[in-house]
């Protein structure tokens, strides 16, 4: 099994609310009933992401009748833009990987704008940090593609 940041940070999570628990119930402190709930919860909150992030890549087609805006969060999401879609496709991605499948031949233009992960385009450029905007349109209806990505990871490719 890979160990993954969703997994790496839910563990963290329980690890954390145990320790709250532990110091909640040790006889040599006071019993604080918020400590002892808060700390149940941090276990719940820690187990749900754990086990959320098994098994979660989801393929998805987006076209024009799908909706404009996907998001993606504690997981692995992969989107094949419809060849036919114009208008405009907003894509967030935090804490997770995201694929976004373009038809080669597809008139598009990408821009990011990415905090603690990575986008990569089509062409090879990528960022890190900041924002990249690319215009790889050429004539004809043209789809807007805005890409948000927080502790993540966002792949844009073409397909044939």
């Amino acid at each position: 099994m890979k160990m993954s940041f969703p997994i790496i940070f839910a563990a963290g999570f329980i690890i954390i609310g145990i320790l709250l628990l532990l110091k909640a119930v040790i006889p040599s402190f006071q019993l604080s009933t918020f400590r002892f709930v808060f700390g149940i919860l941090i276990i719940i909150f820690g187990i749900n992401m754990l086990f959320s992030s098994f098994g979660s890549t989801t393929n998805t087609t987006v076209n024009s009748s799908s909706g404009s805006k996907q998001s993606i969060v504690f997981g692995e999401r992969i989107i094949n833009v419809d060849k036919d879609m114009v208008g405009n496709l907003d894509l967030d991605c935090a804490f997770g990987s995201l694929t976004v499948n373009i038809p080669r031949n597809k008139n598009v233009r990408i821009s990011s704008s990415c905090a603690f992960g990575t986008i990569n385009m089509p062409n090879g450029n990528s960022v890190s940090f900041g924002s990249l905007n690319e215009d790889f349109s050429s004539s004809g209806e043209v789809l807007n593609i805005k890409l948000n990505c927080a502790f993540g990871t966002i792949h844009v490719r073409y397909i044939d």
